[in-house]
């Protein structure tokens, strides 16, 4: 047996324990109101609960905004083939754009080692819950609500996302009567995972079927379970609307609705309910055709001929615009795509899949849909990674000690994939898992090798903490990774000895800089570049080029802090020679954050220096790459980058003269941090959004616009004194006595 128990690796090992974690598994994501998550969400209340789990709504406390917050049981997804597909689904919802008649899925986080999902929160309630307490009994809302459904379907079809489940559940109204679609893929997610949804709260016997779809709604097509496309959530679309004139659910099967219509028009109308327009009658007429050829060619076709309708029998022009339709990115899937900028790029999950599953004698065939945008195919990744590990750690509880140090290795790569996403708890626990099991192998296998791939978890470790801001415990995981190179390199002249130290150096000098402790920053690039140079110039190793380029432009940084702009900016023109004999397009591509930085970082020294002509020369072309980066490529994690280009650029047209077009630069500077920082959860952006508002704040100062300055102090004020109280940043207290 071997000697690692199953609870270090958080898996359930055998059948026997299966039961037991089972019960762990649901007390761990069942919450009350009061508890605290993640540090920042505070539970309110539950939503509701079904078979897709529970729903909760929560507050984050940096910003008071409120998230719907679903959160799946184990015990749902035992079966990992299950499990896969549902996630797979599932990352139809998340990459979805921004628009306004579709409910976001905000993020995914780890929480005690379930994934949570963050979804916007529509506070009036479902279609279903006006419908059958009355409240859509006004032609003029009926029609208005029809048009914004049709609005949200026609923006998923253009992204190439059938919803398959459209009905009055799956529909939610502000409280300012705006009209979202909400839970695409979750459909197909059930009928993937093997989920009941007569287990759905509301949910009853003779409207949903089991595994998917909802069959008081569903297509001809659909029910016989064929091919379908765009026109089944037409079909769907005009049952629900049907099911507004008619103030209930009046069928029990979707296909029928053809009858349902006739018998319906053929009806004494309720006093309570408005008389269906022969218009209307004729645009259901044809979303019922059986043959999906001779239905409506687009959901917009049906919205611009229901504004026709609107216009007619309310007798006035519809008030409400269409929304532009965002498209994503059509991204490549190449192994480049697991490769995150500025971040090691993690394997390929479906090699340690094959390998273990020969050692286990599985012949299953995987195959993996890798599309959308990065985060999504990241997400796909995740899930194989889960699954592996999950093989390895049943394998190593018959005795197979031999894995483990692979279990260790995979549990590094699937921390990066938990990185890539942005979801830092997540990837702090699998990289802590990583190192449990290479101290315990250290002890028992001193080898160079060993110690060294311990060192990398090290650094890995201190670079997740320093995110999260945790800068005093990531310098203490920097000095282990040190000590262990440094105790177990004996050739000290090796480029991997050279390589591995001055990274290590590298992210613990960045550290420093963010702890405001300049001079053990500078003390550490020094170190680094007699290394490096030595290295480079001397013993011609062109492989540590790039680091060494790296290391001038984090050093010119520290000395941009202590206004030694002239010495910053010679740095800065050393990395640039370096970058500019780097022949290997492809490690220039991958690495155009890098030269993007480093023409921000030049553009900061001249503006330090008063030179705002030359600066916007630089800042222009740091902004025409990191926009490239950003919202070409879906590099949206490079956004605090772009967002600080805007911001100092802003600057220097306002040192200018030229306010107006500051102005709209400090916009789109705080628009970008605010996505990062509310919508996708990326606290780590925090300071830099505070930063954004103080920035702004202080030109509508010199502006005299006095109100709209005070407004935004005081929300740079508020996010400066939480990342203080809760997180321990002191060094921010400077920044909050300037504002």
């Amino acid at each position: 047996m071997s000697v690692f128990n199953w609870r270090f690796y958080g898996l359930d090992m055998a059948n026997k324990s299966k039961k037991r974690l089972s019960s762990i598994s649901l007390e761990m994501d069942s919450w009350t109101p009061g508890d605290l998550l993640l540090g920042d969400y505070s539970v309110q209340s539950i939503l509701g609960r079904g078979g897709m789990g529970t729903v909760y709504l929560v507050k984050r406390l940096s910003d008071s905004m409120l998230f719907a917050l679903k959160t799946l049981p184990e015990t749902k997804l035992t079966d990992m083939t299950r499990r896969r597909a549902f996630f797979n689904e599932l990352r139809t919802w998340i990459d979805l754009p921004e628009y306004p008649h579709l409910v976001a899925c905000r993020f995914f986080r780890t929480i005690k080692h379930q994934l949570a999902i963050f979804a916007e929160y529509v506070n009036g309630g479902s279609l279903h819950h006006f419908i059958r307490k009355k409240k859509l009994q006004d032609l003029e809302k009926i029609i208005d609500v029809a048009i914004q459904i049709a609005w949200g379907l026609h923006a998923a079809h253009e992204n190439d996302v059938i919803h398959q489940d459209v009905k009055p559940a799956n529909v939610l109204i502000t409280d300012d009567n705006l009209v979202k679609v909400t839970d695409f893929g979750l459909a197909r997610a059930r009928q993937a995972g093997g989920i009941d949804p007569n287990e759905e709260e509301n949910a009853s016997s003779n409207t949903v079927n089991t595994y998917g779809m909802t069959v008081a709604y569903c297509s001809p097509e659909q029910g016989l379970n064929i091919n379908i496309d765009h026109r089944t959530d037409i079909w769907s679309y005009g049952l629900t609307v049907l099911e507004m004139f008619a103030g209930e659910l009046t069928w029990n099967v979707g296909f029928t609705a053809q009858s349902t219509l006739e018998s319906f028009i053929h009806q004494v109308p309720s006093d309570d309910m408005p008389k269906i327009p022969e218009s209307v009658i004729r645009l259901l007429y044809r979303c019922f055709q059986e043959n999906p050829v001779d239905r409506w060619e687009s959901m917009l076709e049906i919205a611009n001929e229901l504004i026709l309708i609107y216009k007619h029998n309310i007798g006035k022009p519809y008030h409400r615009k269409q929304p532009e339709i965002k498209k994503q990115p059509k991204l490549t899937t190449t192994s480049s795509n697991r490769r995150p900028l500025d971040k090691e790029s993690y394997h390929d999950p479906m090699l340690w899949l094959t390998r273990i599953n020969k050692e286990i004698g599985e012949k299953e065939e995987i195959t993996l849909e890798r599309k959308g945008s990065r985060k999504a195919q990241a997400l796909a990744d995740l899930e194989l990674y889960e699954e592996a590990a999950q093989k390895y750690s049943e394998l190593i509880m018959t005795g197979r000690d031999d894995l483990v140090p692979e279990l260790g290795r995979l549990l590094f790569y699937k921390s990066l994939v938990h990185q890539a996403v942005g979801d830092l708890p997540g990837a702090e626990i699998s990289i802590d898992r990583s190192i449990s099991i290479w101290e315990k192998n250290l002890e028992k296998d001193s080898s160079t090798q060993t110690a060294y791939k311990l060192a990398k978890t090290y650094l890995s470790k201190a670079n997740i903490l320093r995110e999260t801001g945790k800068y005093q415990i990531a310098l203490s995981y920097y000095t282990k990774a040190i000590e262990l190179i440094e105790n177990n390199f004996e050739c000290e002249t090796s480029g991997n000895f050279s390589e591995i130290l001055s990274h290590i150096y590298l992210n613990k000098a960045i550290t420093y800089q963010l702890m405001e402790d300049t001079p053990s920053a500078i003390n550490l690039y020094n170190q680094i570049l007699d290394m490096l140079e030595k290295k480079v110039f001397e013993e011609g190793d062109s492989d540590l080029s790039l680091k060494l380029a790296n290391t001038y432009m984090e050093k010119g940084k520290a000395l941009s802090g202590f206004r030694d702009y002239p010495a910053a900016l010679e740095l800065y023109n050393k990395a640039i020679l370096l970058w500019i004999r780097q022949v290997d397009y492809e490690a220039r591509t991958r690495n155009a954050s890098h030269i993007a930085a480093l023409c921000l970082n030049k553009a900061l020294a001249y503006h330090g220096l008063g030179n705002y002509t030359q600066a916007l020369l630089d800042f222009d072309q740091a902004i025409k790459l990191l926009e490239q980066i950003v919202r070409h490529e879906g590099w949206m994690e490079n956004g605090d980058l772009l967002a600080t280009a805007l911001t100092f650029k802003a600057h220097s047209l306002s040192q200018l003269g030229d306010h107006r077009n500051a102005m709209k630069l400090y916009d789109n500077s705080i628009q970008i941090l605010e996505r990062l920082v509310y919508l996708e959860g990326h606290d780590e952006f925090s300071d830099d959004l505070a930063m954004g508002y103080l920035n702004k704040a202080e030109t509508q100062s010199m502006l005299l616009a006095y109100n709209d300055a005070f407004y935004l102090y005081q929300k740079a004020i508020k996010i400066w004194e939480r990342l203080i109280a809760t997180h321990g940043h002191t060094e921010l207290k400077s920044r909050l006595f300037r504002a």
